[in-house]
C-alpha cells in the first residue's frame, strides 16, 4: 500500500535564488530580478523529518496602499519531478499563501499564471476565476 507523503511549507530565503533561477530557466521562463521577489513567498514539497524537499515555489506581492488586492505570482516547479508531486506542492503553496493574504487583510488575490495546468489547479481546487485567456503580461526593468 502506498502512503501519502506530507507536504511541507517553508518561507523562502535568498539562498533559494539559484535553485529558483534553475527552475524558471528549465521551463523557458524569465525569472524576476532577485530584488523583485517579495518577502511573502514559500518553498513547498515533501516533508522529510523537519526538512521540506523543494518541489515548488510561489510568491505574493501585496499592495503598499492596502487596497485589499494581492498578487500571486512567480510560481515555479522543479524540473524532473512527477507531475502529481508537482501539483501537490503547488496546491500547498497556493493554499498557504491564500490563507496568509487573507489573514493580512487582503480580500482579492489575483493570480498571474504562465502555465495552463497550474491555472486549472487554481481554478478547480482554490476557486479562482479565469478572467482572460491569451492575454500577454509584460514587464520592464526601469
Amino acid at each position: 500500500m502506498k502512503t501519502k507523503t506530507a507536504i511541507g511549507v517553508r518561507i523562502w530565503n535568498h539562498d533559494d535564488v539559484p535553485m529558483l533561477a534553475e527552475w524558471w530557466t528549465a521551463r523557458g521562463l524569465p525569472g524576476p530580478a532577485t530584488d523583485l521577489l517579495p518577502p511573502l513567498g514559500v518553498i513547498t514539497g515533501p516533508l522529510i523529518g523537519d526538512t521540506v524537499i523543494p518541489h515548488a515555489a510561489a510568491f505574493v506581492h501585496t499592495t503598499a496602499d492596502r487596497t485589499g488586492i494581492a498578487f500571486l505570482d512567480w510560481l515555479a516547479v522543479a524540473p524532473r519531478i512527477h507531475p502529481a508531486q508537482a501539483m501537490a506542492a503547488v496546491d500547498a503553496a497556493i493554499m498557504f499563501l491564500q490563507q496568509q493574504a487573507k489573514a493580512n487583510g487582503y480580500g482579492l488575490l489575483i493570480a498571474i499564471m504562465r502555465d495552463e495546468r497550474l491555472a486549472r489547479l487554481a481554478e478547480k481546487r482554490h476557486g479562482f476565476t479565469t478572467t482572460n485567456k491569451g492575454v500577454l503580461a509584460q514587464w520592464k526593468d526601469i
